[in-house]
This record gives structure tokens, sequence and C-alpha cells, in this order.
């Protein structure tokens, strides 16, 4: 991942986050594979996009931690600080905390890895730890 440097402004809706400007959302995306552009649903590495990009509550809340994006909510318009996403995050996803610090230190490693994965080896492993 690339040194911590703003990227850009995120809004907060609902349970997902959108970088409007289509440009942020470009060096975001590419600066580790984070989000999804909105209507493109596999993006190549290289491939422009001039859409918003769309963030997972677990890429966000990783990307504000490193101060690679800010967080406004989409309602009022203020700052979102980091306990807030946290609590929202924790509020919409069973397991959250667990499923962030695997997330977390897979990204550190500089493994690129999606919210959704991390869901499957959870469960995965919490299947085999039953046998």
């Amino acid at each position: 991942m690339k040194p911590a440097t703003l990227q850009g402004e995120a809004e907060l809706i609902g349970t997902r986050l959108i970088v409007w400007d289509a440009k942020n959302g470009l060096d975001i995306y590419r600066s580790g594979f984070f989000g999804k552009p909105v209507g493109i649903p596999k993006p190549k590495p290289d491939q422009d996009f001039d859409v918003p990009l769309l963030l997972d509550l677990m890429e966000g809340l990783y990307l504000l931690e490193h101060q690679r994006i800010s967080v406004i909510d989409g309602r009022t318009k203020e700052p979102v600080r980091r306990s807030v996403l946290l609590r929202e995050a924790r509020g919409t996803y069973r397991g959250f905390s667990q499923a962030y610090q695997v997330y977390k230190d897979l990204r550190n490693k500089g493994y690129i890895v999606t919210p959704g994965l991390i869901d499957l080896l959870l469960t995965f492993l919490d299947f085999c730890w039953r046998m």
C-alpha cells in the first residue's frame, strides 16, 4: 500500500461509503484495489473509470484509520469519527471485530483482500472448529 496521504472524501450512506469524486475514487481503487466502481462489476487493474467508488464499511474503516480518506455523514454532512464508523460496522455485521482484525492484518502485510472473502474465511474456520 502507498504511504498514507489523504486521497479523498467518502460519504456514509446507510451501510456503505461512496467516494463521489471519480478521480479520487480511481486513485483509492488503484492504491490497493479498495472498493468497487459503481456499475463496473469486475474492473481491470489498469482500467480507467469515471464513476463513484463504493466502499464497504470494513474498507472504509481501514482507509480512515490509515488517513487515506475522510468520512462525512450523508445526512448532516458532518465529519464521521472512527468510533462512529466502528459502531455502525459492529451493528451491521455479525462478528465484525474479529473479521476486521483479520482484514487489517492481511492488508497491513500487503495482501489484497475483500471483506466478503474475510467473511467466507471466518465462516469456514468456525465450521472447522465446531467439528
